[in-house]
């Protein structure tokens, strides 16, 4: 018997007497997962004696070159909320975290969050993973999601919503609706490029006419105040027709304003409060904990939380950070569904714990969403870091989560 960490991995009947020094080929079937390194046991089945010293498997690279890639099954993909979710089995080497990326009506590649791999019972690793969907992605045709693996082009799942029979004439529309939408998404960029390089060409040339007004009146007004005379004379009347010329081109030139926007006002808002036990924490979440009577919950390398209340605009959303494992503060990227969110991170000092602010960017008009993603730069594993027998991914531990809606 082979046993990986006490999961059987391999067996193998072998008759005969042999001797010290002959070899023995002992095929394996799987790896479960597991964290790397780890060993390969040989033992007898009936005593489980050991009848070899283990076998080192120290990268997934070693796996791979033991059981080969194995193959990348999809099971249960559905759509909620605006999330495509499903889970991936690999049977024969759980050692191997796919890679997947999801093609959104034939043409716009989409990347995969996927969480932690799962140890199964009969072998190899599970892995949940989510797509997040954009309102611009569905068409008046419909919406169709291909899954496929890095590297590959086979097809692993796929959905499709339409309205007629799901065919290969409804696909084309699916896809052609979706090549209409990226050229007019590219012609509206390139035509708030020009206005943008219009403004700025504009902007250059009313620099140069102010520069040219300022030296034009030193010049006149130099020239009129080097004049000294005993007794005021008449001026000039060449100079006086320059001077009301100059007078009036100053006049008929607009002034630029290059002062900052009018801070809008405060506007109301509404809070929801999620209760940490609720549903609406998705992929990337750990079951809760209390400790000492308060309840948080670790998120792993990513987190997804449903928006409460999608049909109405998120002012923003703070979030109490109990814990940071690994590091002294988190260093997060947030998002809006697909939307970088601008954040702001606050320690209190009485506490320890951090007051997380997520709100829109300045550039991004805020919009109804149905998710809002945390990605966490730093996390790491108590079974490595501490040598514990916890094997999850850790990051942080959120306490509290509050959407601010807009009245």
């Amino acid at each position: 018997m082979a046993y990986v960490q006490g999961i059987r991995a391999g067996e193998s009947r072998i008759n005969g007497n042999f001797r010290a020094g002959d070899v023995i080929e002992f095929p394996i079937r799987y790896l479960p997962w597991v964290e790397l390194p780890t060993e390969i046991r040989f033992a007898r089945r009936d005593n489980d004696a050991d009848i070899s010293a283990p076998f080192e498997l120290r990268t997934v690279d070693e796996a791979i070159m033991l059981v080969g890639m194995g193959q990348i099954v999809v099971d249960s993909m559905t759509i909620s909320q605006g999330i495509v979710r499903g889970v991936a089995f690999n049977r024969t080497n759980g050692l191997l975290k796919p890679q997947l990326f999801a093609r959104i009506n034939g043409l716009v590649p989409r990347s995969v969050d996927m969480e932690e791999p799962r140890l199964m019972d009969e072998g190899g690793a599970s892995f949940r993973f989510a797509v997040q969907l954009l309102p611009t992605d569905i068409s008046d045709s419909g919406l169709s999601i291909e899954l496929y693996v890095a590297g590959g082009r086979t097809v692993l799942a796929s959905l499709t919503l339409s309205r007629p029979a799901n065919d290969e004439l409804e696909r084309r529309l699916i896809a052609l609706d979706s090549r209409v939408q990226q050229i007019q998404d590219a012609s509206s960029f390139h035509i708030k490029s020009l206005r943008n390089e219009l403004k700025e060409q504009i902007t250059d040339v009313q620099r140069r006419v102010d520069t040219f007004i300022e030296y034009a009146s030193s010049f006149i007004f130099d020239r009129i105040a080097g004049e000294r005379r005993e007794e005021i004379a008449p001026i000039d009347p060449a100079l006086r027709a320059q001077m009301e010329n100059l007078r009036s081109f100053i006049n008929a030139v607009p002034a630029i304003s290059n002062g900052s926007k009018k801070s809008e006002s405060a506007a109301p808002t509404t809070a929801t409060y999620v209760d940490i036990n609720s549903d609406l924490f998705t992929l990337g979440w750990y079951a809760v904990e209390v400790v000492d009577g308060n309840s948080f919950r670790w998120m792993s390398r990513t987190g997804i939380i449903f928006n409460p209340d999608p049909g109405r605009i998120i002012n923003e959303v703070l979030i109490v950070i109990d814990k940071v494992y690994g590091a002294t503060s988190p260093l997060l990227n947030c998002y809006f569904d697909a939307l970088p969110a601008v954040l702001d991170i606050t320690e209190d000092p009485a506490t320890s714990r951090f007051m997380a602010r997520l709100q829109w960017s300045d550039d991004i008009p805020a919009i109804p969403v149905q998710t809002f993603r945390i990605e966490s730069q730093i996390s790491a594993s108590p079974a490595r870091a501490e040598g514990s027998n916890d094997e999850r991914i850790l990051s942080i531990a959120i306490r509290e989560v509050v959407f601010f809606y807009r009245v």
